[in-house]
């Protein structure tokens, strides 16, 4: 009887077909048959694991989504250990959302694309949402740290902060994509770093401490 881990790693194999495909024609243009013969394998094999094209852009979503909160996860541990400010770690940390090299537009492109999709399909708003709400929870949790190290001040709403910095993350990114000759990288970090700033901007206790 197969294992889990062999079910993940052809999950897995799937992701990445669906990925290559995305990456060179959009997300429009994936299907059962067309990740199959990009991953090498059957389509049967592919509708074992996801019967309907939906299934299949959903998993693929997800999975996504693990890749970057793992690379995040991985940043934010870094920049704890050499003591930067939770604003600095944010802001590091919410540029991996916005499509500022080449694996990160290909990564925006599909979240852009899903996004899309949730407009008319019930089933991928859910997923969307809850994304939308992990990240804003992720925000919100910055934002209580940052009150603890003196950085927020007290009365800041961090659910409130979450809502704006999450939406802005979203137009940045989309403003990249629709008008990239009047989008420059660093005007889209440095208006990042103005709305975090405006948040954190007191002097962290860490800091006064050393």
């Amino acid at each position: 009887m197969p294992r889990s881990a062999d079910h993940a790693a052809r999950q897995r194999q799937i992701y990445e077909a669906v990925r290559t495909i995305t990456d060179a024609k959009g997300l429009s243009a994936v299907t059962i048959s067309r990740t199959a013969e990009a991953a090498n394998i059957s389509v049967g094999l592919v509708q074992h694991y996801f019967p309907r094209k939906e299934s299949l852009l959903i998993s693929a979503h997800r999975l996504l989504i693990i890749d970057i909160e793992k690379r995040v996860e991985d940043l934010v541990s870094d920049m704890e250990k050499q003591h930067s400010r939770i604003e600095q770690i944010l802001h590091r940390a919410m540029c991996e959302l916005l499509p500022l090299d080449e694996n990160r537009r290909a990564e925006a492109s599909c979240m852009l694309a899903f996004s899309g999709l949730a407009v008319e399909q019930p089933e991928f708003a859910a997923e969307s949402r809850r994304w939308q709400l992990r990240l804003r929870k992720l925000i919100a949790q910055a934002v209580m740290n940052g009150k603890l190290c003196g950085e927020v001040a007290p009365g800041e709403d961090a659910e409130a902060v979450s809502w704006h910095l999450s939406h802005v993350v979203r137009g940045l990114s989309w403003t990249l994509f629709e008008d990239p000759q009047h989008t420059t990288i660093t005007h889209v970090k440095a208006t990042l770093a103005s709305c975090i700033s405006d948040i954190f901007s007191g002097p962290c206790h860490r800091e006064q401490s050393v």
